[in-house]
């Protein structure tokens, strides 16, 4: 990894108006420094992306080894199990890590600059950065992992499912649970959602004009839901199991009879979490993908830049 110190104490101090002594201290956190003048020194240096020179030298010598995790739900079912797997696996193989949370927030360049800041060496993402951050990654040499999306390989490494295949598998158990008319629980602007869709899609218009099928977002749900519950034979496929769980319980606060409604999610998380409703689902071996996780930025701390793209096989978890 190579990284080039852009930004200087002196060009902080000129942008603030203070002397490189008072960036410095402010910097170290010393006491004859302000908190409001630390804070001002503080956002202008992430904004900046500055490195400090014991943090280039301890990088070049590739003596850190700090992995952060960017998620943007806590709450989310399938980041609890993902990172419970890759926290496991990174401090087996002797790494540190801490989680970052956007909550709701985009992962842009001001993310990728904080990450520089608080020392950390490699990024494994669940939220698609944006393409501000994807430069930045790419002019500082930045190791990242994309993980559960698939981006152009030129800017990091990607790690995730085969969703093209997971949406086949939910269109056949549908329509083997006797399902005819169908509808897909969307995310808008999600790369792997709309894999997902276009396998499901794709199983069912073999098929037409016997079965019908529709998209509908996750957040327009209320609103056009009621179109489509007097169909027969209704099978849902949402785009993760979370999603489903919101469904079942939206239908339920209607007063449907969810038993004679087929669904089928997507991630297996039910079989991992105690306590979550039990439900068919696409599920994958976490525990791989976490290990190949693992083994890539192992591979980077030895210096191996070659960026890679790994498809794992995915299957059907019935109840």
């Amino acid at each position: 990894m190579k990284y080039e110190k852009r930004v200087c104490l002196k060009t902080i101090a000129y942008d603030l108006g203070l002397s490189v002594n008072t960036v410095s201290r402010a910097l170290r956190d010393c006491d004859d420094i302000s908190d409001k003048t630390k804070e001002k020194v503080r956002k202008i240096a992430i904004e900046l992306g500055y490195l400090p020179n014991n943090l280039v030298y301890s990088i070049n010598k590739n003596e850190t080894k700090l992995v952060a995790l960017v998620i943007n739900n806590v709450k989310n079912h399938y980041f609890s199990v993902m990172n419970e797997k890759l926290l496991y696996y990174l401090r087996e193989a002797g790494f540190f890590s801490n989680i970052i949370c956007l909550y709701g927030n985009a992962f842009d360049a001001g993310i990728v600059k904080e990450c520089i800041y608080q020392r950390v060496d490699y990024i494994i993402t669940f939220v698609e950065p944006t393409q501000d951050a994807l430069d930045l990654v790419s002019i500082n040499h930045f190791p990242l992992i994309m993980y559960g999306r698939k981006l152009p390989k030129k800017y990091c490494d990607t790690l995730y499912t085969d969703d093209v295949k997971g949406g086949l598998l939910a269109a056949q158990y549908l329509l083997d649970k006797g399902s005819k008319n169908f509808i897909y629980i969307n995310v808008r602007g999600s790369e792997c959602s709309k894999r997902r869709w276009a396998g499901f899609k794709s199983k069912l218009s073999l098929i037409e004009p016997e079965v019908h099928y529709k998209k509908i977002n996750i957040e327009d749900f209320d609103n056009k839901i009621d179109e489509y519950l007097d169909y027969p034979d209704l099978g849902i496929f949402a785009y993760n199991d979370e999603h489903l769980f919101i469904v079942l319980e939206k239908l339920r606060q209607r007063n449907i009879d969810t038993s004679k409604i087929n669904v089928v999610g997507y991630d297996g998380v039910c079989r991992r979490i105690l306590g979550t409703t039990k439900i068919p689902s696409i599920a994958f071996d976490y525990d791989a993908m976490a290990r190949q996780c693992v083994r890539l930025i192992k591979q980077k701390s030895e210096g191996n830049d070659e960026h890679q793209d790994i498809c794992f096989d995915v299957h059907l978890e019935d109840i």
